[in-house]
């Protein structure tokens, strides 16, 4: 029997390398999928090419690698796979360490999505990247819509009502309100948490009052939570100083947002932040006896103006003048976001 030629052997030792390497492949696969939490997507109707994107990008995730996590991430993850909810409790009693932790797989998958493509999507539906258990949930979000004579009515899937004229209205958003609620309240809304923080308004917020601005126009006005150790509980401290309770929530005044109805719908149009023209709080201010520089400083303030100067005067003047910027109150403005 005569010996294979060299060419034939090459062939041969080609598939070998081949084969050897897929094995090898295999095998680290199979290392890793023991060693780390394997991800689990809910999917809930979400348009199909926004869950590409976000699946796509996570392909690309690996705990091991050293310029997407420090070692003492890559450990954790390691511990929740082994142990886990158990693994982030070694972060007890640091609250930025463990805020940050919950974002950073978030903010990695975002970074890795191209944002013209993301801004396709967002911020009318949203993704969550979160430990659980043993693995990683990644749940979608997503805004519900109806058809107005104005145009698309966005709304939360728990039909938030308010009264009007003796009838129950659904709280919906225009494209244009969602927009400026995006811009003027939290300018970070194309970042993993940013959006999170931002979806919140439209679709786990629960409670709005109907307001009727200076000039007439119907509005609804609502509130954030005012959380312990976040910047917007520097509102509490700033205006209520000594009068803090333990019990019940606090909340803080967005702003308002003029609204037409449309369909059974209240529909915000906009968004004034409170000192913004045609808000209670520039009635208010323009009626008393500050200064003009104060009067004009008013209607330029928003969110971003206010957490960089943490100069809440004007809010306490707002506040202490009838106009509340802060209100305690027993029930839940917000849904739970699972």
């Amino acid at each position: 029997m005569s010996k294979p030629s060299d060419r034939k052997r090459r062939k041969q030792k080609a598939h070998q390398q081949v084969e050897a390497k897929k094995k090898y492949l295999a095998d680290q696969q199979r290392i890793y999928a023991q060693k780390f939490p394997r991800f689990i997507f809910r999917e809930n109707g979400a348009p199909p090419e926004f869950v590409k994107l976000v699946k796509q990008a996570i392909k690309n995730i690996n705990f091991r690698n050293p310029q997407l996590f420090s070692r003492w991430e890559t450990e954790i993850y390691k511990m929740g796979k082994q142990y886990g909810p158990g693994a982030i409790k070694v972060l007890d009693g640091n609250l930025s360490a463990q805020i940050f932790f919950k974002c950073k797989l978030g903010h990695i998958v975002f970074f890795m999505i191209p944002q013209e493509k993301l801004l396709q999507w967002i911020p009318f539906h949203d993704v969550q990247i979160m430990p659980s258990g043993h693995q990683i949930v990644v749940s979608f979000r997503s805004l519900m819509k109806a058809k107005g004579p104005g145009g698309t009515i966005y709304h939360s899937r728990y039909k938030p009502t308010i009264q009007i004229n003796g009838k129950r209205k659904i709280v919906g958003f225009s494209e244009h309100a969602i927009q400026r609620i995006c811009e003027r309240i939290v300018p970070t809304w194309h970042t993993y948490a940013g959006l999170g923080d931002a979806f919140a308004y439209f679709d786990q917020c629960v409670y709005f009052q109907r307001v009727d601005l200076p000039d007439g126009q119907l509005a609804l006005t609502f509130f954030d939570q005012c959380k312990n150790g976040f910047f917007s509980w520097k509102y509490v401290e700033e205006i209520l100083g000594e009068d803090i309770v333990d019990d019940g929530h606090y909340y803080r005044r967005i702003g308002y947002c003029p609204a037409v109805i449309e369909n059974g719908f209240i529909k915000a149009k906009t968004l004034l932040f409170p000192g913004h023209r045609n808000t209670p709080e520039h009635r208010l201010v323009w009626a008393s006896d500050v200064s003009v520089e104060v009067k004009r400083q008013v209607e330029d303030m928003d969110a971003v103006w206010l957490r960089m100067s943490e100069d809440f005067r004007l809010v306490k003047f707002f506040h202490q003048r009838g106009v509340p910027q802060v209100i305690h109150d027993e029930r839940v403005f917000f849904r739970s976001s699972i």
